[in-house]
């Protein structure tokens, strides 16, 4: 089975590429839910490795999931799109254990760093996330 990586996301279309991404460098399947309750129910039925979720969902703050998300699967890593400055973000997020700041659109380059902490982490504790994958010679 796949390690799966779950966003968080009200349905922006600007993630798809960033989505795609994290898909394709991975091997890891990428599930995509609207809101915090129904990433709870995804975390519980599918145990994702990791979330990536907005600071602010549709039913909730995201600091509200993370927390939320730890009885569930105390290891998981959590990663959130916030346009907070690092301080600002910190103070937020302070105790929660989340493993990185994203910004609101993530690109290429975010995804790319995601991955590489999350397969440092990962490597830690249960779930190895493949190394990258490599492009085929044309």
């Amino acid at each position: 089975m796949k390690p799966r990586i779950l966003v968080v996301s009200s349905g922006r279309e600007e993630l798809d590429d960033f989505r795609r991404l994290l898909e394709e460098e991975s091997g890891c399947e990428i599930l995509r839910v609207p809101d915090g309750r129904s990433a709870l129910r995804e975390a519980r039925r599918k145990r994702p490795l990791a979330v990536i979720l907005e600071e602010e969902l549709l039913d909730m703050p995201g600091r509200e999931l993370v927390r939320a998300l730890l009885p569930i699967h105390a290891f998981i890593h959590t990663a959130v799109m916030s346009g907070l400055s690092a301080e600002a973000f910190h103070r937020a997020f302070e105790g929660l254990g989340v493993m990185d700041q994203l910004p609101p659109l993530p690109r290429a380059a975010d995804a790319r760093r995601f991955l590489e902490r999350l397969r440092t982490l990962s490597s830690l504790t249960e779930g190895a996330v493949p190394p990258p994958r490599t492009a085929a010679p044309r």
